[in-house]
């Protein structure tokens, strides 16, 4: 279970500007809470910007779960007014305000700003071709996972291989992010969001050194 640190309101004024919280799909995430006035009628958790409220409580202790919340809310030991929010899904990426009512009114004592990601898709990396030029070998490799794929050249000379153009990455359709690297002699494909990571690597010059005894047969 993931707890978010507490983000006072005056630090910021609009939704955009509260810090995310990355929770992999499938946890739990406790929406937490301090400074509750001891004098207060009653404290809600809802959604920011909408009428849908997950939990109310009272003086007391007694609290009242929305019907579309119910099974999916508990009660963290020593925090009265704090909650846990259960088996968190894409849908729940919300930003989540905490309300009190007193007799000057109403007002917000927090916010967290829940972002929920599934882990991210197994990658693959595939040598496409090698082949070689006047004082070189090249080894051309695809990175890839479910949705999107990287192509990149490795350029071999002697015991010294380079990547052309540098490390590359870029951003999948589902918002991770896709990289291909070199690192010594080893090619790393990496897929990672905020909450997960995967790769798959290859030592370059295993596919050198095969090149080189096929081209000394032939």
């Amino acid at each position: 279970m993931f707890k978010l640190p507490t983000i006072g309101i005056s630090c910021f004024t609009v939704q955009s500007s509260v810090p995310p919280v990355f929770v992999q799909k499938g946890k739990d995430v406790l929406l937490d809470v301090d400074n509750v006035p001891e004098d207060f009628s009653l404290f809600v958790w809802k959604l920011e910007k909408e009428n849908s409220i997950l939990v109310t409580l009272y003086p007391g202790g007694n609290s009242k779960i929305s019907k579309a919340y119910t099974g999916r809310i508990d009660h963290p030991e020593k925090k009265k007014y704090s909650v846990i929010l259960k088996n968190l899904q894409e849908t729940d990426s919300r930003v989540y305000t905490g309300r009190v009512t007193t007799d000057d009114g109403d007002s917000t004592l927090v916010q967290h700003n829940i972002i929920v990601q599934d882990v991210v898709s197994p990658v693959q990396l595939e040598v496409n071709s090698v082949s070689n030029s006047s004082h070189s070998c090249n080894v051309t490799l695809t990175c890839s996972t479910a949705d999107s794929h990287i192509s990149s050249t490795f350029r071999c000379i002697d015991q010294k291989c380079d990547q052309d153009g540098g490390n590359q990455s870029k951003i999948t359709n589902s918002s991770s992010s896709l990289q291909v690297y070199l690192l010594d002699v080893t090619v790393i494909c990496k897929h990672r969001n905020q909450v997960s990571s995967t790769e798959d690597r290859t030592d370059i010059q295993h596919y050198v050194f095969l090149y080189f005894v096929d081209f000394n047969k032939a």
